[in-house]
């Protein structure tokens, strides 16, 4: 089977996110958004709509638990427009609790 190169940057993204997880919960929170942030960057070269709402789930819930609502708001955002377009009615609902704990 031959891997597509953006089926190869969705992995990465997905995998960076899992790195991103591993960081937050062993307290490294700056390695986290780092990761976070390259997670992100690989879904959206990737074009994949559901990894980038996954993504940008996890980058704003992370901004929120380090205590960064201004990096975490317009990331919820653009989450929930994503997640409604495509009709994700519980991570919009995710998206919503986020970012009620911005506000």
């Amino acid at each position: 089977m031959r891997l597509g190169i953006r089926n190869l940057l969705g992995v990465a993204a997905a995998s960076l996110m899992i790195l991103a997880q591993a960081a937050a919960k062993g307290g490294d929170l700056e390695r986290a958004r780092a990761l976070n942030e390259e997670s992100l960057a690989a879904a959206r070269l990737a074009g994949d709509r559901w990894l980038i709402t996954a993504c940008l789930l996890q980058t704003g819930s992370a901004a929120v638990d380090r205590g960064d609502p201004e990096a975490a708001a317009p990331v919820l955002a653009e989450g929930l427009t994503v997640a409604r377009e495509m009709g994700l009615h519980n991570r919009t609902g995710r998206f919503q609790w986020q970012l009620g704990r911005v506000a």
